[in-house]
């Protein structure tokens, strides 16, 4: 045990943090509750870093001069840190945070002097229980969690160390005879309390995590602060948010805004972008598919920064082989080519249609994405086809890839480059974690078009606490709707989404179309062997007060998203 390293691991930890740190030679970094300087000098030693260490004992100050000179010591508060904005490259804190009395503050501190794209690196006892961010020498990770989300930093990152406290608990007892006794000592030591003794709980944890301050983070927050949005209209004129050279767009997509018959919003990309979603990709499908296996992909596949294309190149990283087969247009087709596939990927209501018309197929996966998911497609896919059913939540403006499901099913996992805010849709006031509100995100690192606190109109919710997978990333739970798609009828109200969990709950419907006339007249037409009185029955448990034509009719498969028609006449 080395006598001036007072956390677990010792160097062997800083320099992990060092690493997580990226740092360089020449990098600034700030050691937050440096101690006695072992951990600042041994920065400065082996990164090559300008490492400046701070700690609020002025004892522990001097003595770090003395043992260890070169690296600027001061004397300081974490909570109010004598440094301007954006001072250093990284800021590291090694068993300090939840010794703070106030490590809300010290966390704003961190973030204020860090620079945009600066990394902010903690090392800490820790429990993954929902609680206070400190309390008894230990921080919640998922309070941590939040509290770097509601910084806006990105990159999450999780490193478990707690073999490092075993052993360190190990080596004080060895040394000193008791946990107590090495803690009195390191105390007159620095002259301020030192790591705090409950390591005997078996529910206490070791971890290192680091987040990232993205560039364009200071006009986040400046957004932030005055409660400003961008919306559909800002991206009707993109010229006005492109930061490269019209030669440097690698990818425009085009897509007619919602409800409106004006300008469409153009959303402009470069290769950088677009490499960024395949990575993304790479990492969402690890699951699904296997080195050799092979995924039939019914999207867009024109490409190579099509929706097909970003996924041929995802899934060659790790050898497996894609078919990209475009939208469903015909069923049988569509059953060939999916024949032997591991893994389907395509919209909810064509693999529902296509699991009613070809039920013999046995994919081990299928992820759904390009729209909303209904729980009754899931239910529909997996009785048919026995398979492990994935979603993805995306748009354009976020470069297509969003967040995606883990194997564990509680809540799709973020693109660690997004930053996810949910907001009242009404005040447009941000919710706390676990609430449901309107969705609105932030890509400030895209390099041709950044996109700041956009709103989606899409309603979902942050899922609480940390996700049992042990990844590190925030998870968006199941969408709830979509603002504007709900329209009043008596007894309550009626949208597309509604429908879908509706009828795909109906054996036999293979497709359908809809369309609502005044308020209180909803027609129906439906594909597939389902009898109409069979669907009308199940339209009449759901809405009660409507009333109903169903008609049967072969239906084209739909390559948009799907819509309830709304007519104001006969």
């Amino acid at each position: 045990m080395d006598p001036f390293f007072f956390h677990p691991g010792g160097k062997d930890a800083t320099e992990a943090a060092g690493i997580l740190a990226r740092l360089a030679p020449g990098s600034r970094v700030l050691d937050v509750g440096c101690g006695l300087g072992a951990g600042t000098a041994f920065l400065s030693e082996r990164f090559g870093a300008a490492a400046a260490g701070l700690d609020l004992s002025p004892r522990a100050i001097e003595k770090a001069g003395e043992l260890f000179p070169g690296p600027e010591y001061v004397q300081g508060d974490a909570a109010a840190l004598p440094f301007g904005d954006g001072s250093f490259d990284a800021v590291i804190m090694e068993c300090s945070l939840s010794l703070m009395t106030d490590p809300n503050a010290a966390l704003r501190e961190a973030v204020r002097v860090l620079k945009e794209g600066g990394e902010l690196v903690i090392g800490t006892l820790s429990c993954r229980e929902e609680g206070p961010l400190c309390s008894e020498g230990r921080v919640s990770l998922p309070a941590l969690e939040d509290a770097l989300l509601e910084e806006g930093l990105c990159s999450l990152r999780f490193q478990d160390r707690t073999e490092d406290l075993r052993r360190f608990a190990a080596e004080a007892i060895f040394s000193c005879g008791s946990l107590e006794t090495w803690q009195e000592q390191a105390a007159e030591l620095l002259g301020a309390p030192a790591f705090p003794c409950g390591v005997c709980r078996k529910e206490l944890g070791c971890h290192l995590v680091s987040a990232r301050k993205p560039a364009g983070h200071t006009r986040w927050r400046e957004m932030r602060h005055r409660g400003e949005f961008m919306t559909e209209d800002d991206l009707r004129a993109p010229e006005k948010l492109l930061r490269v050279p019209g030669r440097d767009v690698a990818r425009i997509i085009t897509r007619n805004t919602s409800g409106s018959m004006g300008e469409p919003k153009r959303v402009c990309f470069t290769e950088e972008d677009m490499a960024a979603t395949a990575d993304f990709f790479t990492w969402g499908m690890a699951p699904m598919i296997s080195p050799g296996g092979r995924a039939a992909v019914f999207m867009d596949g024109r490409s190579p920064y099509s929706v097909g294309g970003l996924l041929s190149d995802a899934l060659e990283r790790f050898g497996a082989e894609t078919a990209v087969c475009g939208f469903v247009t015909d069923y049988a087709a569509a059953a060939e080519a999916a024949a032997g596939a591991e893994c389907l990927v395509g919209m909810p209501g064509q693999m529902a249609s296509l699991a009613e018309a070809a039920p013999d197929l046995r994919p081990r996966t299928v992820l759904l994405s390009g729209d909303y998911v209904p729980a009754s497609v899931e239910e529909r896919l997996r009785k048919t086809w026995g398979c492990e059913v994935f979603t993805h939540w995306g748009m354009t403006e976020t470069g297509y890839g969003g967040a995606v499901d883990c194997p564990f099913h509680s809540g799709a996992h973020l693109r660690e480059d997004l930053i996810i805010e949910i907001v009242d849709p009404e005040s447009g006031e941000p919710v706390p974690r676990g609430e449901v509100g309107e969705i609105a995100v932030s890509a400030p690192e895209r390099r041709a078009m950044p996109i700041f606190r956009y709103r989606t109109g899409d309603v979902g919710r942050l899922m609480p606490g940390i996700c049992a997978c042990g990844r590190p990333e925030p998870r968006l739970d199941r969408i709830r709707r979509r603002i504007g798609d709900e329209y009043p009828v008596p007894g309550g109200s009626i949208s597309i989404r509604q429908l879908d969990e509706c009828l795909f709950a109906v054996p036999g419907v293979r497709d359908f179309r809809a369309a609502l006339t005044g308020e209180d007249t909803l027609s129906v037409t439906i594909d597939g062997p389902a009898s109409a009185a069979d669907v009308e029955s199940a339209l009449r448990a759901c809405w009660p007060a409507l009333c109903f034509t169903v008609e049967k009719a072969p239906l084209p498969p739909e390559k948009e998203k799907r819509r309830l028609e709304r007519r104001t006449g006969p």
